[in-house]
């Protein structure tokens, strides 16, 4: 049996290549719930629709604009939460300071690997148990 092989996107990976797997209805479900889980857990929960189609952008978009209202430890306890540190943030940043649009944009990228993750082990546990 021939095993499909999902190579995961980087956090520096271009977003195009994450625009690709959200395209996926039930991969932008996954994703769109792993985010609310993971905000909800940082103590501010975030307001997307299950059943809607969004693009990497619209969810970025709407990300900052949750982020615009919360306060640098909540922002800090999320990265903890989401699992991005700080050494990689500091690698996306172009100039010193906060800058919301790349950290809305790690923590997609870095919500769907976990999603592509799940997906992948849950996959081969499936295979592994016939």
């Amino acid at each position: 049996m021939s095993e499909e092989i999902i190579n995961l996107p980087s956090l520096s990976s271009e977003i195009d290549i994450f625009e690709g797997f959200i395209q996926s209805k039930s991969i932008l479900r996954l994703l769109i719930e792993q985010i609310k889980k993971d905000h909800l857990s940082a103590g501010f929960p975030v307001k997307i629709l299950l059943n809607k189609k969004y693009s990497f952008a619209e969810l970025s978009d709407l990300l900052i604009q949750k982020y615009l209202t919360v306060t640098s430890s909540q922002l800090s306890q999320l990265l903890y939460r989401v699992d991005i540190s700080e050494t990689q943030l500091a690698k996306q940043m172009n100039s010193p300071g906060l800058d919301l649009k790349v950290i809305a944009d790690m923590i997609i990228k870095r919500e769907l690997q976990k999603v592509i993750l799940r997906l992948k082990y849950s996959a081969d546990n499936n295979q592994s148990s016939y």
